[in-house]
């Protein structure tokens, strides 16, 4: 009915506005580099060459070398359809691909690309999918040509490699539900930013969703509901699938507060005080019982090493033990000692037994500032305070950022978070203690619904200033438009992220293009 009304004038303007708003969203990667700039997420640290041809490239794209590799097999696999997400394109200049890695290690890569031909050199097979990635938002398709063209960047040969070895980001899983469909398109996306480091915080006050084989009563209840649970092999195809992209998995299990939900099954193991922040947080582990140790470390052995006879849930060589926000409270009622006292020999004992596990431990800032000498090998990942970045470095602790980058925090734009600099606070020679950092997307608002649209395009700030070579507070005005043709390619690949003009999860204030 709407469309009978509309007079002929009208009709015709409204088609051509939305060719318009068309042809704007699938030139904004080419006209980054008409305007002599690589329109590439997130920026490459090193370009050797860069000149200004275009070339066309065919869909029949064939790879050679060093292509057999797992993960290269897999990265090639994935990319083809999103090299080439249009059909009826035929020919083109650049018709192969050849591989290169040398076993060196490192996650970096060169990308060398000429009118004819593509080479990619890396020192370990995740190189190659970076260089796959950058490749690809360097292709784009040509709808009046009906031909898949490169930017006019040619020839071109980048140096590229992270600035930082840990870029991660923060899934809560605790105060809702992640479902594994949604963890899985999280993964995916990971990816096209160069992400490598997914941080599953699954146990809290609130909720207990991970399956425990020393305690089935713990997720049996502990979880929202009987079908919002993880098993064992849930668990295992999230790892693998996040292995397939180059990022792995680190599983948070906080304590010793914010953890009533292990309560809902097993109350003998903690100590009970009044919920002061209204969180939820108004239980915490009783460490004046050993069952409290034996059911907590019992459960810990499990998930990271298996039981002998079956599996671990995580394979990786990081755990994250919480310490954050301690109901000091609880420990007054049930022991003699001062509880952070109590706190310390905590904090000592979980680190040392995690590293008898063979895993290396990651604490929250207060288990530094309140766990008195915690042994050097706990990783420090800052969110409060980030002047306690170099003073856990002077420690001689390595340590990680996430002060600035709370994506929960929706009133927090793009544009702070890529200003911030995880290095500020730290003298040179302290900066090489800095692993990296973390956006973390607490659940307390979010869930499957919400997510990406949290998440995304603000993730994309974090990993730029985590992979890129950027100054100081950085350049926003010079990294926009970059950023707006990275979440026109999100959407295109289905991944449902807020727009560039609001905050945080935001949506499109009227008609338009998808550079808002």
């Amino acid at each position: 009915v709407l469309f009978l009304a509309i007079g002929g004038s009208q009709l015709a303007a409204a088609a051509s506005h939305s060719l318009s708003a068309v042809q704007s969203h699938f030139s904004l990667r080419a006209s980054a580099s008409r305007q002599g700039s690589l329109s590439i997420w997130p920026k490459p640290r090193n370009v050797v060459q860069q000149g200004g041809q275009a070339a066309t490239v065919a869909p029949q794209l064939s790879f050679e070398g060093d292509i057999s590799g797992t993960l290269v097999t897999a990265a090639i696999n994935r990319y083809k359809p999103l090299l080439f997400p249009h059909r009826g394109a035929v020919g083109g200049d650049i018709k192969k691909v050849s591989v290169r890695v040398s076993g060196a290690g490192g996650e970096g890569y060169t990308l060398d690309i000429n009118p004819s031909a593509v080479t990619i050199d890396a020192g370990a097979e995740v190189g190659v999918q970076y260089a796959l990635e950058t490749l690809s938002q360097l292709v784009y398709y040509d709808f009046d040509r009906s031909e898949y063209l490169t930017q006019a960047v040619l020839p071109l040969k980048l140096d590229d490699e992270p600035s930082y070895p840990h870029r991660g980001l923060l899934i809560d899983s605790s105060r809702h539900f992640l479902p594994l469909a949604s963890i899985r398109n999280l993964i995916r996306s990971m990816s096209f930013a160069k992400l490598n480091r997914l941080h599953w915080h699954l146990t809290d006050a609130q909720s207990f969703p991970l399956g425990s084989r020393v305690e089935p009563s713990l997720a049996a209840k502990g979880a929202w509901s009987p079908q919002e649970r993880y098993s064992r092999d849930d668990v295992a195809d999230v790892v693998n699938l996040a292995a397939e992209h180059g990022i792995t998995v680190i599983p948070e299990f906080d304590m010793p507060g914010h953890m009533k939900a292990w309560g809902f099954a097993r109350p003998d193991i903690l100590a009970q005080t009044y919920d002061r922040f209204n969180d939820g947080n108004s239980a915490a582990f009783n460490p004046t019982k050993e069952q409290s140790y034996q059911l907590v470390e019992s459960a810990l052995r499990d998930w990271l090493v298996g039981n002998g006879k079956e599996p671990a849930y995580f394979s990786g060589s990081l755990v994250h033990l919480g310490t954050d926000e301690m109901p000091f409270s609880a420990w007054q009622s049930v022991a003699q000692r001062p509880p952070r006292a109590i706190f310390r020999d905590f904090v000592k004992r979980m680190v040392t037994y995690s590293e008898k596990l063979g895993k290396q431990p990651i604490l929250w800032e207060e288990g530094f500032k309140d766990g008195g000498n915690v042994p050097q090998q706990a990783i420090i990942q800052v969110w409060l305070d980030k002047n306690v970045a170099p003073q856990a470095v002077d420690a001689g602790h390595k340590i990680l950022i996430s002060e600035g980058w709370y994506l929960d925090h929706l009133d927090t734009s793009w544009q702070a978070m890529y200003q911030r600099d995880p290095a500020a606070s730290l003298s040179q020679n302290q900066r090489l203690s800095l692993l990296g950092g973390e956006g973390c997307m607490w659940g307390e608002t979010v869930d499957g619904g919400d997510l990406e649209q949290t998440i995304w395009p603000r993730l994309g700030a974090v990993a730029e200033r985590l992979w890129s070579s950027v100054e100081g507070r950085g350049d926003v005005d010079e990294a926009q438009p970059r950023l707006v043709a990275f979440r026109c390619m999100l959407l295109e690949r289905g991944v449902a992220a807020g727009t560039l003009g609001g905050k945080g999860r935001s949506s499109p204030t009227g008609p338009g293009s998808c550079n808002q």
